[in-house]
């Protein structure tokens, strides 16, 4: 059912391309590692790589175990929360607008404020900042 040949990927070197997991994923998931199942034997299984099973389980085990329907509610959750709007403040505008002054890229503000202490602002954050 979940058998995929992905030797062809693995021999040219190409990553695999990002989707997210599916409720029948996690169910899969849940399954298999009740059955002892190893990350990378569950993780061929779906096509996915091993690092996405590994931060799944991880992210979403709670005190009873991993569980698929908790799991992907706890997914839901998170993604729901992101806030996806354009939450500059007034001080971080005039900071972004400076170093555009001075001909800073998007991704240089991004780390000039990490390193200047500012709260942590998305390069494309700016870049909508700037397209507004």
């Amino acid at each position: 059912m979940y058998l995929v040949d992905n030797s062809h990927i693995a021999n040219k070197g190409l990553a695999l391309s990002y989707k997210h997991l599916s409720l029948t994923d996690r169910h899969y998931i849940e399954i298999e590692r009740k059955g002892g199942a190893t990350l990378n034997e569950i993780a061929i299984k779906i096509n996915r790589s091993q690092s996405t099973i590994s931060r799944e389980i991880s992210r979403n085990t709670g005190g009873r175990g991993y569980r698929h329907k908790q799991a992907h509610r706890l997914t839901v959750e998170r993604h729901q929360e992101k806030n996806k709007s354009l939450k500059l403040t007034l001080e971080l505008k005039e900071v972004v607008n400076k170093y555009l002054k001075k001909d800073y890229s998007p991704e240089q503000i991004s780390g000039r404020l990490k390193l200047k202490g500012h709260s942590s602002v998305h390069h494309e954050t700016i870049y909508q900042y700037i397209l507004v």
